[in-house]
């Protein structure tokens, strides 16, 4: 049971890696915008300037 829960934990995050890198904006502004929109989706901040490769003093 626990490792059916861990997997589907891990399918989870790469469904939303997926779906946050299709945004695939090109300026920092842009992608700014993009990690604030999906905060809500329990995305941290340096999760997902991670995943577009922003730094995250460029966010602040």
């Amino acid at each position: 049971m626990r490792r059916i829960a861990a997997l589907e934990r891990l399918v989870g995050n790469g469904l939303l890696e997926l779906e946050f890198l299709k945004g695939l904006c090109s300026t920092a502004a842009e992608k700014q915008a993009y990690i604030r929109d999906h905060l809500s989706h329990g995305l941290s901040v340096a999760e997902g300037c991670r995943l577009m490769g922003l730094s995250r003093t460029t966010f602040y």
